[in-house]
Formats: structure tokens, C-alpha cells, sequence
């Protein structure tokens, strides 16, 4: 599995969404309708799965799943 496909698999999991649904381009509260609280479990899931911690500021440039890996490949 590569990053995209390994955060898409979290962002499913952690949402309790259907496969296929959550895609790169999916934005987060619009599409999936998170919260805050969604997306703090999400990260908090990758951390312990890329075992890395992400920064905090990363919060404000996320808004779609793209945008999340792209901020966590600048981690790994």
C-alpha cells in the first residue's frame, strides 16, 4: 500500500465509511462531514501508524484528504 492508499484506508476506518467513498479529493467536512474532534482522531491514527508525531499547525491546511497526505509527506 502506498501513503495515499494507507490514509484513505484510515480516513475510511475512522469515519466508519463504506470503501470507495473517501478519494483524495474528498474534502473533509463538506464531503465526509467531519468535525474537528473527526479529523484529530484521523491524525491521531496515522501517528500511530506511521509511528511520527505531526505537528499541530498542521490543523489549519487541511481540507481534503489530499491535502492530508501532502502534509504528512512532509513528515515521513
Amino acid at each position: 500500500m502506498n501513503l495515499e492508499e494507507i490514509i484513505i484506508s484510515i480516513v475510511t476506518k475512522e469515519l466508519r465509511l463504506k470503501d470507495g467513498i473517501v478519494t483524495l479529493d474528498s474534502r473533509f467536512v463538506d464531503d465526509l462531514g467531519t468535525d474537528s474532534l473527526d479529523v484529530v482522531e484521523i491524525i491521531v491514527a496515522i501517528e500511530d501508524t506511521i509511528n511520527k508525531h505531526l505537528p499541530d499547525k498542521i490543523y489549519d491546511n487541511i481540507h481534503t484528504v489530499q491535502d492530508l497526505v501532502d502534509e504528512v509527506k512532509k513528515i515521513v
